[in-house]
């Protein structure tokens, strides 16, 4: 038997081959089957119902239609733009005309419209699989974003701000940039860093930053351009720009303001001694920072120091800045030590935070003591018995500009006949108040006419003397004897025009004999401002009383001036020994009730906030005076209103020795500064007046987002997280109302959004974004991350970049991972991951699967 060796070669040979082949197309089919799986995609929406849609929204009324490749010249163009229904969503939102297609327009296009249309449009492009892009120009395009920039007033003059531009190659070839800079404006506020120039930005999605950097050095608004130099469109020297403005906003610092008169505080001309009025003054914080005080911030200098004396402050260690915390208060009294008519000093004001001391004048002026007194009532005791004794009173008041001090000894008689019976007049008599003596005739059983001369020590000059004079005369049978008790008459302060209760002379016959009254009167310097009235009992003008009996005088106060009154009692008789007898009247007039209104504290009062908020401060209005105080008020400036409490409401009605409050509202409606006045209008002599003043700054939401992590090389299919945190800087809260992916590659990211559309996020606050990369093909994805709020400039864009690769990477997901055909994708958003003209149902792959079919039959025969 013989073998062909040859033969065997060759049927083994082909069957070598064959189950290569066929191994061969097995794994090409499997392949084939299992690429399709990972890369088919398809648009998510119905192209035919796209169709419908398309013609019956007119969408061809503003763009073309029906939407072909041909011809695309413009971003009005719905196959350059409207490939994404994301776009067309956002230019529904955004763009007036376009409202009626909104949800419930005469027009609305639901969500599922704008897939189908835009599975349509993509249709017609012959872009029926795959992903739907524009077609990438043959030429660089430079695209800037944004095309202006805001820094705000909130960046401190000194420090630095920054903001990152983006510029985007959205053509087909290289983007190469020869230069960046600044032009217009103030071009030195402002600076930047890129990594732009180090090399050419590739398109259709390449892009670089550019660090703007604003550095403001004054408080002034400050504008300038960013100027890009490139070769858009293949034309070097080209140039994009970005509008910068900002303004710098001074640093934080406290400053120091009084309500001190210009001149400083002059004090009323002054005796040497005695202390004058004391003024208050009003210390304020009008900076925007806390002032710190040391433990005594006030001190007085100058040449004339002794002579001011700060008695009071209700200022602590530091005074803030805020509304209601920025004022305090100290007194300064002046009582001079010394003569002279230009006496000066200053208050000096210190601080413990580095800002010059403020300095105060104070001046005054002051003369000598001169104290001196007022002798009111005669020592005349006439006739009389030389067995009985005689009583006389005089009244003394200081009327100079000292007061008076008695000796040890006030009085002396220089006769053993005349003595002081009584007095009040010892130690220190003040100016305008006055005191009394009691003066006593005992002749001692000698008859005869006696003088003599009281002097009264003192330090009045020139000194005071009172002549005394009586007659005494041996007693004889039936003898009538007058007698008036119980002594001077004082009354109390008495307001002027106003008349006082009255006090009471008992006149009494004490001789032998019945007694005769011819007259009573009134003598002195004060005799208008003392009367004489009925009563129970009364003496009358002319009336006889028998041995033992009396009748009453009554007496009344009834000051026409301010200032001691003095006067005399006289009554006229047959008395033994004398034609004549009284006694002393004294009192003091008071100045007519008023009230007395004032401020506590400063009269100026700083409000500081923001536009649109309200601040609050209280301010006291303190009735001094002995009467009450009536009116109204009156509030000036727009950003002002009162609310009135306690005795202040609803009528102003403050008691003697009391206060009120009014609550002042600042409520600015704009910034800037508002004067006004809060004005009371009164029955007191002076009304005061609050003077307000508010500064207002705008409010300014100031966002910013800051990325986590970066989105490396994943394999088509997979996935990977990329967070940004937008949070709230300025002085407002950031109201974000639209967050969004948009561009070339949208699809390729899923937006999950942790800021809640229209919710506030506070100022320091901040919420966070997670933007979801899975690549649907190989190569660099490019999208943007377009975040609205109120702030300024908006939307914020941040530039999204991934790459997709069709080589496995670290962490690929498995087959067993992958979707299975026609089956919804793990991730979502409606696209499927088969159809039926793909996966195991492409035609391909059954003439594959033939061809095997047909190697192994060829096999069997063979054999």
């Amino acid at each position: 038997m013989t073998i062909d060796f040859s033969c065997i070669r060759s049927a083994q040979v082909l069957s070598t081959l064959s189950r290569f082949l066929v191994s061969i197309l097995l794994l090409a089919t499997f392949g084939l089957g299992l690429q399709n799986q990972v890369h088919a995609q398809s648009n998510t929406g119905d192209a035919v119902v796209g169709k419908a849609a398309y013609i019956a929204a007119n969408c061809a009324l503003c763009h073309d239609g029906p939407p072909v490749t041909a011809g695309i010249t413009t971003n009005t163009s719905l196959v350059f733009s409207g490939i994404d229904s994301t776009i067309i969503t956002r230019g529904i939102n955004n763009v007036s005309l376009m409202n009626k297609y909104k949800l419930g327009g005469t027009v609305p296009l639901t969500a599922t419209d704008l897939k189908n249309m835009s599975a349509y449009i993509c249709s017609e492009r012959g872009l029926t699989t795959g992903v739907c892009q524009k077609p990438a120009p043959a030429v660089p395009l430079a695209s800037v974003s944004p095309a202006s920039y805001g820094f705000g007033n909130n960046v401190v003059v000194g420090s630095n701000a920054s903001y990152a531009v983006a510029l985007s190659n959205t053509g087909g070839s290289p983007l190469t940039v020869s230069s960046i800079s600044f032009s217009g404006g103030s071009v030195a506020n402002f600076s930047q860093t890129n990594n732009c120039t180090t090399a050419a930005i590739a398109g259709p999605s390449g892009s670089c930053s550019i660090n703007v950097v604003f550095s403001p050095s004054a408080t002034n608004a400050v504008t300038s351009n960013l100027v890009i130099t490139h070769n858009n469109n293949n034309l070097p020297g080209s140039t994009s720009s970005v509008s910068l403005s900002g303004t710098g906003k001074a640093a934080a610092t406290p400053q120091i303001a009084t309500n001190s008169p210009v001149g400083g505080l002059t004090f009323s001309a002054g005796v040497v001694g005695k202390s004058a009025a004391t003024q208050a003054l009003s210390i304020s914080n009008v900076g925007n920072a806390n002032l710190a005080l040391p433990a005594n911030p006030f001190s007085i200098s100058g040449t004339d120091t002794p002579d001011f004396k700060v008695t009071a402050t209700s200022c602590a260690t530091s005074l803030g800045f805020a509304a209601g915390a920025n004022n305090c208060a100290v007194s300064v009294t002046y009582a001079p030590l010394t003569a002279g008519s230009n006496k000066s000093a200053a208050l000096v004001i210190a601080n413990s935070s580095g800002l010059p001391a403020i300095s105060i004048a104070l001046s005054g002026s002051a003369t000598s003591p001169v104290p001196s007194l007022q002798v009111s009532g005669a020592l005349a005791f006439g006739k009389q018995l030389t067995v009985s004794t005689t009583s006389l009173g005089i009244v003394l008041s200081s009327n100079g500009t000292g007061d008076v001090v008695f000796g040890s000894t006030a009085f002396a008689s220089g006769s053993p006949a005349f003595n002081l019976s009584s007095t009040n007049c010892t130690g220190t008599l003040t100016i305008g108040s006055s005191c009394n003596a009691t003066f006593t005739f005992a002749p001692l059983a000698v008859t005869g006419l006696f003088t003599s001369t009281l002097a009264v020590n003192s330090n009045a000059r020139p000194a005071t003397t009172i002549g005394m004079t009586g007659e005494a005369v041996a007693p004889a049978a039936n003898l009538p004897k007058v007698n008036v008790g119980p002594g001077a008459l004082t009354f109390a302060g008495q307001v002027i025009n106003s008349t006082s209760s009255a006090q009471t002379l008992t006149v009494s016959n004490t001789g032998s004999a019945t007694l005769n009254i011819s007259a009573i009167n009134l003598t002195g310097a004060n005799t208008a401002d003392f009367f004489i009235t009925t009563g129970a009992g009364s003496c009358g003008n002319a009336i006889s009383l028998a041995v033992g009996a009396s009748c009453k005088l009554y007496v009344t106060y009834k000051p026409v001036a301010m200032g001691s009154s003095i006067a005399q009692l006289s009554i006229t008789s047959d008395s033994v020994g004398s034609t004549a007898a009284g006694t002393s009247l004294s009192g003091a007039g008071l100045d007519t009730p008023k009230p007395i209104a004032s401020l506590a504290g400063a009269n100026l009062y700083l409000f500081a906030g923001l536009n649109g908020s309200q601040n609050f401060q209280t301010i006291t209005l303190v009735n001094t005076g002995n009467a009450d105080l009536t009116g109204n008020y009156n509030v000036a400036g727009g950003d002002f209103a009162a609310t009135l409490l306690g005795t202040c409401s609803p009528s102003l009605l403050v008691p003697a020795s009391q206060s009120c409050t009014v609550v002042m509202k600042y409520a600015p409606i704009a910034a800037g500064k508002t004067i006004g006045t809060l004005s009371f209008v009164t029955n007191a002599a002076t009304s005061p007046v609050a003077s307000l003043q508010g500064t207002a700054d705008a409010m300014v939401a100031v966002s910013n987002v800051a990325s986590t992590g970066t989105l490396g090389p994943l394999q088509i299919q997979a996935s990977k997280t990329q967070t940004f945190t937008l949070s709230s800087s300025g002085n407002t809260a950031v109201v974000p109302s639209l967050v969004t992916i948009t561009g070339v590659a949208s699809a390729d990211y899923i937006l999950v959004n942790g800021c809640t559309v229209n919710m506030p996020i506070a100022v320091g606050q901040s919420c966070l974004i997670a933007v979801v990369f899975k690549p649907s093909q190989a190569g660099v994805r490019t999208a943007t991350l377009e975040i609205t709020t109120n702030a300024s400039p908006t939307p914020q864009t941040v530039t999204l970049s991934g790459e997709g690769s069709a080589v496995p990477v670290a962490n690929a997901p498995t087959i067993a991972a992958i979707e299975q055909p026609g089956k919804q994708s793990g991730a979502g958003g409606g696209c499927t991951t088969g159809d039926a003209h793909r996966g195991f149902f492409d035609p391909t792959l059954w003439l594959l699967l033939l061809a095997s079919a047909l190697i192994l039959t060829r096999r069997k025969q063979s054999r």
